[in-house]
């Protein structure tokens, strides 16, 4: 066992004893660390239970290191028994889910074909259970994250775009509210329907245009989609407009929720696309 793997059993041991949570000093306080502080094994072994889904961050009030129940976590294989079993809110969570590995498919497949992108890499971060993320709507669908090479850029540019997933029959304007939690993490933020029906009737092009007045008073970008599978039903209707979110909130949401690998992969691409002027 590493000296890594060997500190990440000690901070579980630490908040199991301490029912489940800790400030991160107290937490130092009780490992058994040189002067109660963190050594350079701890940041790795706090990120990696973050990673795995063991413990996870809060800030603010009640902030601190938290266990994460196992029990909370939604199942990633979504199969007829599990919606059947889940109560009306994980059911409709779970429905949607059914459509999220098809999306991040089609986009990492197909985003690149817009002018400028070189690079997609992403991930489903809705799967993670009730753990806390910081607050209320904190918790995208999907993030992808984009490097771009413009014509006329001295250098390339690396965003991160949040996705928030709604399905065309449970649709309403609360959909627009959800996404723009996310855009202060992030540098865009996207409200992508599926199901869109070939033929709107009156009452859900109605539905659907006040869907895209409020999103765009808010820069939300509107994506609607018949088929998640097939690239070409996607329809841009609405551009996302860039966030003002500060740097360390982005790197955090990164930190927080999206996996080690696709992480690295976004890093190194910024560190290694050849820039032509």
């Amino acid at each position: 066992m590493s000296d890594v793997e060997d500190l990440e059993v000690k901070i579980i041991e630490a908040l199991s004893k301490s029912k489940g949570h800790l400030t991160r000093n107290d937490l130092w306080k009780k490992l058994p660390t040189p002067n109660k502080q963190p050594t350079q094994e701890y940041w790795p072994a706090e990120q990696s239970l973050v990673d795995k889904q063991k413990i996870v961050r809060r800030r603010g009030h009640r902030g601190g290191i938290y266990l994460v129940d196992q029990a909370d976590v939604i199942p990633t294989e979504v199969t007829a028994e599990t919606i059947k079993a889940a109560n009306p809110e994980t059911k409709q969570i779970l429905m949607e889910r059914e459509y999220y590995d098809s999306i991040l498919g089609t986009i990492i497949s197909n985003w690149t074909l817009q002018p400028g992108f070189t690079h997609v890499y992403g991930a489903v971060t809705a799967g993670q259970g009730r753990r806390q993320t910081g607050g209320r709507w904190t918790r995208p669908d999907i993030v992808i994250c984009t490097v771009s090479e413009w014509l006329f850029s001295s250098r390339p540019e690396g965003d991160v775009r949040t996705f928030e997933v709604k399905r065309f029959e449970a649709l309403d304007v609360l959909a627009v509210y959800e996404a723009l939690s996310h855009k202060s993490k992030a540098h865009y933020a996207y409200l992508l329907i599926v199901n869109v029906p070939e033929r709107l009737s009156e009452d859900q092009k109605a539905d659907l245009e006040g869907v895209l007045s409020v999103a765009g008073k808010h820069g939300i970008g509107v994506i609607t989609a018949k088929d998640p599978n097939d690239w070409s039903s996607w329809e841009f209707e609405l551009d996302a407009t860039r966030s003002d979110a500060d740097h360390q909130a982005i790197n955090q949401m990164l930190l927080d929720q999206v996996p080690p690998d696709v992480r690295e992969h976004f890093h190194r691409s910024l560190r290694t696309v050849t820039v032509h002027i």
